[in-house]
């Protein structure tokens, strides 16, 4: 396999997973020592996400992600916010439990912006059933957007306890909100 390589790439280095000199490093460990050369350990990613660690969960129902992408929009739109990073379901890994990354990131998140429309209404979904209940028995900030008119009444029946709603139109109580009601302050 490698003079082959070597026909092809020139005098590079390859590692051939078919090679069997029992006095040479393993595969494996040569595999394991490049790897950790160009990828960066389970200790620096760590460090990479605490310091780019979201302040805000963003909530919302998978058939409102266009709501909830104008939402960070609007968000991000106000200096208090701009470089207060939101964590929202695109940051999930492949194989990893959802429930638990899901709880993991509302743990630590001090504000749970809620997307409002009629979406988040329907019976059984997994923001009714499970992050805003979470949210709202752990006391987090709750922001909850209306981005589509949504039944007010219903609303109130179906998230007990939900603050009003603020209207994404109203771009200046939109701005004032986040500030006044999470608490928190932004990383300089």
């Amino acid at each position: 396999m490698s003079s082959e390589f070597n026909r092809i790439c020139g005098d590079l280095q390859c590692l051939d997973p078919t090679a069997r000199d029992e006095t040479a490093i393993s595969y494996e460990d040569k595999l394991t020592h490049y790897l950790n050369s160009v990828l960066i350990g389970d200790e620096t990613a760590q460090k990479v996400r605490d310091a780019f660690d979201a302040y805000i969960f963003l909530s919302y129902r998978k058939k409102d992600r266009r709501f909830a992408q104008e939402l960070m929009r609007l968000i991000h739109k106000n200096d208090f916010c701009r470089n207060l990073a939101i964590w929202y379901d695109e940051f999930l890994v492949s194989g990893e439990s959802f429930n638990q990354a899901i709880q993991d990131a509302l743990t630590k998140r001090k504000l749970f912006a809620l997307v409002v429309t009629p979406n988040l209404l329907e019976q059984g979904n997994y923001v009714m059933q499970h992050e805003y209940p979470d949210a709202s028995s752990a006391g987090k900030k709750i922001l909850p957007a209306e981005l589509q008119p949504t039944d007010r009444a219903t609303l109130k029946r179906r998230f007990p306890a939900i603050p009003a709603c603020v209207d994404s139109n109203n771009q200046a109580a939109l701005h004032r909100t986040p500030q006044n009601r999470s608490g928190i302050s932004p990383r300089r």
